[in-house]
């Protein structure tokens, strides 16, 4: 048995017939049958049984050998990715992770001032999962907002960030927002935003765990709307459907925020935000990952 072998069974189970794995794997499905009766024999099993017409039934230890092949599919999918993140280090190549609404400041920029010796390939995500690419050797580089900080990770901070409130068209709370001396944003408390709904990203993302740990730390419900387009979630607050919680450097906004829209949450009310650029422990000294950090620091910061 070979790798192509538990493809072609993984496929023909996926599919529930041998016809329709054959198109697909395009292969003759004589030659799909004859593989997969090699496998049988050489296991002394048997993974599928023929039933009415021409669908398929996976036996008991053909499922037991289907759980077996994913995990092995799986597991040569991490192998390839962690030898193609190697060599790529080793030809000045790095592959950074970056959220969408930090790339859309970021990403241009970056390319224009980042040494000519380096290659950047860039991979855009939800925070944790980018987080977790890093954790698995199968990213090198991201620029994530961090709430909490994993043992295994480096932190490099760029800056810290406040929590901003993107308050939709015609929401009442606008008429509640104090003007304090002390903050160059007009200021929201959730009482203030009680009766609001929230546009966030979905789980794993950075809007979403800054709603939930806002509603945690000071035990409120506030009602949320998942939506995992970024873009989506910016129209919604412009349509007046709902608000959007955002960590934002105040001096150096998205242009596509609109500033008059945007209140700062009282600051006691929510949470440390640091925007870091992280990698695995021990990365931290090579010299694309200072150049990058100290070329996003000029970015960001100014």
């Amino acid at each position: 048995m070979n790798l192509a072998d538990i493809q072609y069974i993984v496929e023909i189970a996926k599919q529930k017939s041998f016809s329709r794995a054959a198109e697909t794997l395009l292969i003759a499905q004589p030659a799909l049958s004859k593989r997969v009766k090699k496998v049988e024999a050489e296991y002394d099993i048997k993974i599928f049984n023929r039933t009415m017409g021409s669908n398929l039934d996976i036996t008991e230890e053909g499922q037991l050998f289907l759980d077996m092949a994913k995990r092995m599919l799986s597991a040569y999918s991490d192998f390839q990715r962690c030898i193609e993140n190697r060599k790529a280090q080793e030809k000045n190549c790095i592959i950074l992770g970056i959220t969408g609404q930090q790339a859309t400041q970021v990403v241009l920029p970056l390319l224009q001032k980042m040494d000519s010796r380096y290659f950047i390939n860039i991979k855009t995500g939800n925070s944790l999962p980018l987080e977790e690419e890093v954790k698995n050797a199968f990213m090198d580089v991201a620029l994530i907002n961090v709430v909490h900080h994993n043992p295994e990770i480096y932190y490099g901070i760029i800056g810290k960030r406040n929590l901003l409130v993107y308050l939709r068209m015609g929401s009442p709370a606008e008429e509640k927002a104090k003007c304090l001396p002390e903050y160059p944003l007009p200021v929201l408390s959730l009482e203030d935003l009680k009766d609001e709904t929230f546009a966030v990203n979905l789980p794993g993302s950075s809007s979403y765990t800054y709603l939930d740990m806002i509603q945690k730390k000071n035990q409120v419900s506030l009602k949320s709307l998942e939506l995992s387009n970024y873009e989506n979630r910016i129209a919604t607050v412009k349509a007046g459907k709902a608000s959007y919680i955002v960590a934002g450097d105040i001096y150096n906004l998205p242009v596509e925020f609109d500033s008059s829209r945007l209140y700062l949450l009282e600051p006691e009310q929510g949470i440390a935000v640091e925007n870091c650029l992280i990698c695995r422990q021990g990365y931290q000294t090579t010299s694309i990952y200072k150049t990058l950090l100290s070329t996003l620091r000029e970015i960001i910061t100014g």
